[in-house]
């Protein structure tokens, strides 16, 4: 019987946790369950409230803890959103699609077009002498709803100037 995705990390945790000397906790499994659950990108704040709201009474120093834990692991990855808050997902759901990243909001999106996976095969993208363990593959750009907003506030602005002109 084939194990689940989600059975496949808690051995990941717990293969690392061992092999390392770490104690298994409970909380530790617990906030990878509540990570993997998320089915999105999200920041050490947010995975602390799911906590909160499943009933997990942790800290948040052991939220941050457990996601360097993850990190080093490879469960998850820190994404790379400059000038926000560590962004992290789950290593399996970035290898999936690549990542769209919002310079204005700081929101990451997926592209579901291609898959990480089909982007590498193409034999010019891969690196020489290289194996991969894992890979992100993130634009960096602005979203649609923050283009529309920037090109509602300069129409603002023009009319406004315009009005003044007639004054």
């Amino acid at each position: 019987m084939t194990a689940t995705p989600l059975e496949e990390l808690r051995n990941k945790l717990r293969t690392y946790v061992s092999e390392n000397g770490l104690r298994h906790t409970q909380e530790r499994y617990r906030i990878l369950d509540i990570a993997y659950n998320a089915r999105r990108v999200f920041t050490p704040e947010v995975l602390y409230e799911l906590a909160q709201e499943e009933g997990l009474q942790v800290s948040r120093a052991t939220v941050y803890n457990t996601l360097t834990l993850f990190e080093r692991s490879g469960i998850v990855l820190r994404l790379p959103s400059p000038g926000t808050m560590y962004q992290y997902l789950m290593t399996f759901q970035a290898e999936q699609s690549p990542l769209l990243f919002c310079t204005q909001c700081a929101e990451f999106s997926t592209y579901y077009r291609k898959s990480v996976k089909a982007i590498l095969a193409e034999k010019e993208l891969r690196p020489p002498r290289f194996t991969h363990e894992h890979a992100i593959i993130c634009l960096y750009g602005i979203c649609n709803k923050c283009k529309k907003s920037a090109e509602a506030q300069k129409r603002a602005i023009e009319r406004e100037k315009a009005k003044k002109k007639k004054k």
